[in-house]
């Protein structure tokens, strides 16, 4: 046999038995096994690993890892493609976006719309999450909350610009500021809290500690204090402390 020549995969009359050890058992089977012919290389003159490659020597892993990762991406596309054209076919849309009457804090107020044109036999409250709403002019990617009332599908967002009713400030009361005993150089501001709608009395808290303070040029976050003060107004106040030199040490 010429050195570029390889042997069958399987001889024309391989032994019927053999070891590892390279012996042929012909009266002793029980210590033997059956093995294939494997090919020789006739340079090395040891077998191919069959571990590592197919039967006739290719590593078929790297192709199996590619197709795979070409499968799973082009699999996720298509679907992504398919919900796209399904939700633009069915035309998705929010309608009767109405306001909470109560204010949820400073300029912030929940809205709840309900879900039109969903497709038969479709799961709606999970196209409830890919479904925009613009309110106000201002684009909401998905909603807060999504849930089924009544067989309807409805979403609820939180909005917190563009609602007036919801813009609440603070009424400086001058001749209300005084010293703050025992505190250095320290005014005390009162301010009443304005706009405030008889809805949002039970959430008085959260509207006066959202709201911010404007003081003679200064601007606080949220007042450093926020109560009720019935004796001369009625209705919420809050407080900031501010340094003044007039005021003694």
């Amino acid at each position: 046999m010429s050195s570029t020549e390889r042997t069958p995969l399987f001889s024309a009359n391989p032994p019927p038995y053999s070891v590892r050890g390279g012996e042929n058992h012909r009266d002793n089977p029980s210590t033997s096994y059956w093995q294939p012919h494997l090919p020789v290389d006739s340079e090395s003159n040891m077998p191919d690993n069959p571990d590592s490659k197919g039967a006739h020597g290719y590593n078929f892993f790297p192709y199996l890892v590619v197709f795979l990762v070409g499968y799973l991406v082009g699999g996720s596309s298509f679907s992504r493609r398919q919900d796209l054209e399904w939700k633009q076919k069915a035309d998705l849309c929010w309608i009767d976006a109405t306001p909470e009457s109560k204010c949820l804090s400073y300029e912030k107020r929940m809205y709840t719309a309900k879900l039109a044109h969903i497709p038969d036999h479709t799961p709606g409250d999970e196209w409830c999450w890919n479904v925009p709403i613009k309110i106000h002019g201002d684009e909401y990617a998905q909603p807060e909350w999504c849930g089924i009332r009544d067989g309807e599908v409805y979403g609820q967002w939180y909005v917190d610009k563009n609602e007036p009713s919801c813009s609440t400030w603070f009424s400086i009361l001058d001749k209300e500021s005084t010293c703050v005993h025992g505190v250095s150089h320290t005014r005390r501001y009162f301010g009443k809290l304005e706009n405030f709608n008889r809805e949002d009395w039970d959430n008085w808290r959260i509207m006066c500690a959202t709201t911010p303070f404007k003081v003679h040029n200064l601007t606080f976050e949220r007042p450093h204090q926020c109560g009720l003060r019935p004796s001369s107004w009625v209705g919420a106040w809050g407080t900031v402390d501010v340094h003044d030199e007039t005021c003694p040490v």
